[in-house]
C-alpha cells in the first residue's frame, strides 16, 4: 500500500474513510494498532433534517420609580391615569408596526438560515413617559414625625425615669449619714485634769481623767444630715439636670426624620418604558428510521451545527403578527460502519462531508477490556499492608500502562478527572470502564510503589540515627553548633527521602515499561504517593533525630543541657 492509503482525504470509499478516521483517533491511545479494527459492515445514506427556527417578538413595559423629579429625557404627563393611557397607545402602535417590519426583514433575509432578526429590525422604541406625585409616605412634606419622641424632639430621661432626681446613693435615700466626729456612737471621750495627793510620799500629782460627753456634732444621735443631698434623700439627675427630659437620639431633637421613600424631597416619580425582546427557539427533526442516528442529529443545538454537516440546504419562511418562522431542510450525508474487535462489535457514525464522529461507541473500551480484566484478576493476590506485589500484577499493570488512554485516566483521579476524561475521549470509553480502570490502576500503582520502597530505599529513614554519634562527639561544643549539626542530619535524611522516591520511580519504570517509560512520576504525584511519602518521612526523620539526641543525652549528661536548650523555644 502507498503512503496515502491511510489518508482519509485520498480514500474514495466513505466507509474506509470513516474507519481510517476512527483508527487515527484510537490507535495513539491504545497499545493496539489499527489492524485490530475490522470493517464488518457499512452504510452510506443522505438523511434530511428539517430545522425549525422561530423568533417571537414580545413587548412589555419596564416600570420604574424613584425620588424627586423625573430624570432627564423622560416625557412628563400629568397623572397616573394619563401615563396608563399613553402607555396603552404606545403598545398599540408598536403592535401595529411589528407585522410590517417582520415582513420587510423576511423579504430580505428570510431564506438565509443563519440570519436572525434583531430588536431594531422589529421595533422602534417610543420615548419613556412618567409622572410626578406627592410622596404618600410623608404627604409631600419630605419628612415624617419621629416615632421615638412622638415628634416632641425630647424623651423622658432614662436615668431618672422622668422624675428629675434620683435617690441619693451616698445615704441610700435615708437623708442621714454616720457622724464623722463620733463615728456614729453619739458620744465622745473628753479628758480633764485633776490633782491627786499621795499620802505615802506626801506629794501632789496631776492626772488625766476620761469623761464621756454627748457628741457636739450629732447631739448624741450618732448621725447627721447627708452632706451630698442635705437630708433631702434625693439628688438632681445629672443626665437631664432636673429637666426630666433629654434630647431624642433618633431625630437629634428635630422631632422629625427625613422620608426615605422620597429621599426627603416630598416627591415621587414613576416611569413607564415600552421594551421589546425576541425569543428564539430551535429544533431539528431528522427524517430517518435509524433511531440512533436520528437521536444524535436531533441533539444538534443550533442551525450552524446542522449546516456544518449539510451538503446543501433550502429554506422557507413565514411571518404572522409577532412571530417569524423559518424551516430549513438540510440533506446530511451519514456513514455508518460496524467495527469488529475480536468477537465484539460496535457501530460508529460519521456525519457530514468531514465525517465528524460525535461518539466513538466505546471502541477503546473494547480494545482495553482484556487488559483491565487481567489487572483486576491479579490484584487479589497482592496486598498493601505489608506491601506485596506479584509478577502477574506487574505484567498486567505494564500492559495497562502501555495504552495512552489508561495513562490519561491514571493521571486524573477523582470525580473531576473522570469528567475531563469522558469529555476528552468523546465516547471512546464508557463511564463504567473509566471508573474501573482508575480504581484498578490506582490500587496497582500504590502497591507497586510501596512494595518497591520497602525493598531498600526505605533505609534512608535510618539516617537520623547518625545524630547519636554526632551528639556524643560534639557534646563539648556550644549549643548553636550542636543544633546546626542536628538540622544538618535532618536535611540529609530528607534529601535521602527525595532521592529514595526518585529511585523507586526509576525502578518501577524499568520494571513496568522497559520498552517505553510511561509518565509514572506524574501518576504518582497526582495520586498523592509523593506527598504521603514525604510527609511520613518528615515525621519519622524529626522523631528519629530527636530520639537519637535524647538517647545520647542519657548516656552523656554533659551534653543534655546544651542540646535541649536551643530546642526549647
Amino acid at each position: 500500500m502507498g503512503s496515502d492509503d491511510h489518508d482519509p482525504k485520498t480514500l474514495k470509499d466513505p466507509s474506509l474513510r470513516l474507519l481510517t478516521r476512527v483508527a487515527d483517533f484510537v490507535e495513539p491511545l491504545t497499545r493496539f494498532d489499527r489492524g485490530h479494527l475490522v470493517l464488518e459492515a457499512s452504510q452510506h445514506r443522505i438523511i434530511e433534517v428539517a430545522a425549525r427556527h422561530s423568533f417571537r417578538v414580545a413587548l412589555s413595559f419596564d416600570r420604574g420609580a424613584g425620588s424627586g423629579v423625573l430624570p432627564v429625557g423622560v416625557v412628563q404627563v400629568a397623572t397616573a391615569q394619563a401615563m396608563a393611557a399613553e402607555s396603552d397607545a404606545q403598545l398599540a402602535a408598536a403592535r401595529a408596526g411589528i407585522p410590517g417590519r417582520l415582513a420587510d426583514w423576511a423579504g430580505q433575509y428570510g431564506e438565509d438560515p443563519q440570519r436572525r432578526p434583531a430588536v431594531p429590525d422589529c421595533f422602534a422604541p417610543p420615548p419613556v413617559i412618567g409622572h410626578v406625585e406627592a410622596c404618600g409616605s410623608c404627604n409631600g412634606r419630605g419628612k415624617i414625625d419621629c416615632r421615638a419622641c412622638n415628634a416632641a424632639g425630647a424623651v423622658e430621661c432614662p436615668a431618672c425615669s422622668g422624675r428629675g432626681s434620683r435617690p441619693c446613693p451616698a445615704c441610700k435615700e435615708s437623708g442621714t449619714e454616720r457622724c464623722s466626729r463620733c463615728h456614729g456612737q453619739g458620744y465622745e471621750i473628753a479628758h480633764r485634769q485633776e490633782t491627786v495627793w499621795e499620802a505615802a510620799t506626801n506629794t501632789a500629782r496631776t492626772q488625766n481623767v476620761p469623761e464621756r460627753r454627748t457628741c457636739g456634732g450629732c447631739g448624741g444621735s450618732g448621725s447627721v444630715a447627708c452632706t451630698r443631698c442635705g437630708g433631702a434623700r434625693q439628688e438632681t439627675c445629672s443626665r437631664c439636670a432636673g429637666q426630666r427630659k433629654v434630647t431624642c437620639e433618633t431625630c437629634k431633637g428635630a422631632g422629625a426624620l427625613g422620608c426615605e421613600a422620597c429621599a426627603s424631597t416630598g416627591k415621587r416619580h414613576f416611569t413607564s418604558q415600552l421594551v421589546c425582546a425576541i425569543t428564539e427557539t430551535f429544533e431539528s427533526a431528522p427524517r430517518s428510521a435509524d433511531a440512533e442516528v436520528a437521536g444524535i442529529l436531533k441533539t444538534l443545538p443550533s442551525i450552524e451545527d446542522v449546516l456544518r454537516y449539510a451538503e446543501a440546504h433550502r429554506a422557507t419562511a413565514e411571518t404572522d403578527a409577532s412571530t417569524f418562522r423559518r424551516e430549513t431542510v438540510a440533506p446530511i450525508p451519514v456513514t455508518s460502519i460496524v467495527v469488529a474487535v475480536g468477537p465484539r462489535r460496535t457501530r460508529v457514525h460519521g456525519f457530514g462531508p468531514t465525517q465528524d464522529i460525535r461518539d466513538f461507541a466505546n471502541i477503546a473500551g473494547i480494545l482495553l477490556s482484556d487488559d483491565l480484566d487481567t489487572l483486576e484478576a491479579a490484584l487479589p493476590a497482592t496486598r498493601l499492608t505489608p506491601p506485596r506485589t506479584t509478577p502477574e500484577m506487574d505484567n498486567a499493570l505494564a500492559s495497562a500502562l502501555a495504552s495512552e488512554a489508561n495513562v490519561a485516566i491514571a493521571e486524573k483521579p477523582g470525580a473531576r478527572g473522570l469528567a475531563v476524561v469522558l469529555q476528552d475521549f468523546r465516547g471512546l470509553l464508557t463511564e463504567d470502564h473509566v471508573r474501573r480502570t482508575s480504581a484498578a490502576i490506582g490500587k496497582a500503582v500504590r502497591r507497586a510503589y510501596w512494595s518497591a520502597m520497602l525493598r531498600g530505599p526505605v533505609a534512608v529513614l535510618a539516617i537520623p540515627l547518625l545524630q547519636f554519634p554526632v551528639e556524643l562527639v560534639l557534646h563539648r561544643l556550644d549549643p548553636a553548633a550542636r543544633l546546626s549539626a542536628m538540622l544538618g542530619v535532618m536535611l540529609l535524611a530528607f534529601g535521602g527521602a527525595i532521592a529514595a522516591h526518585m529511585l523507586v520511580v526509576r525502578m518501577l519504570e524499568r520494571r513496568l515499561a522497559p520498552g517505553g517509560t510511561p509518565r509514572l512520576w506524574r501518576i504518582m504525584s497526582r495520586q498523592g504517593h509523593l506527598r504521603d511519602w514525604l510527609l511520613g518521612a518528615a515525621a519519622v526523620i524529626v522523631a528519629g533525630t530527636l530520639a537519637a539526641a535524647g538517647l545520647a543525652n542519657l548516656i552523656s549528661p554533659a551534653s543534655a543541657a546544651p542540646v535541649t536548650a536551643p530546642l526549647t523555644p
